[in-house]
């Protein structure tokens, strides 16, 4: 992954709010609460935070049978998170039957 120049991170993290924000309403995007950087880290990490609508990953599995996904749910999930791939699932394990 090629790294971000200082200004690089700020005008993508602008633009990907500022494309959230032009959504408002719609039933795809949740609204931005709040974003910005985390400086002193290396390297920076740009964070946007949005409500949560329902259950997380974790409740979702525990509340499947045998507290599995199918094959064909933890695909998708690979997936989004891929297409996502500035989501960070902390301690997330995808357990599949």
């Amino acid at each position: 992954m090629e790294k971000l120049k200082r200004g690089d991170l700020e005008s993508q993290l602008n633009v990907e709010v500022a494309i959230m924000k032009k959504m408002r309403g719609s039933d795809h995007v949740l609204p931005v609460m709040g974003y910005g950087i985390l400086p002193s880290l290396t390297p920076r990490i740009g964070w946007i935070v949005m409500p949560l609508l329902d259950q997380n990953l974790q409740q979702l599995q525990d509340s499947m049978p045998h507290k599995l996904f199918s094959p064909a749910t933890a695909y998708r999930l690979a997936i989004q998170v891929r297409f996502f791939n500035g989501i960070i699932l902390p301690d997330a394990v995808i357990k599949i039957r």
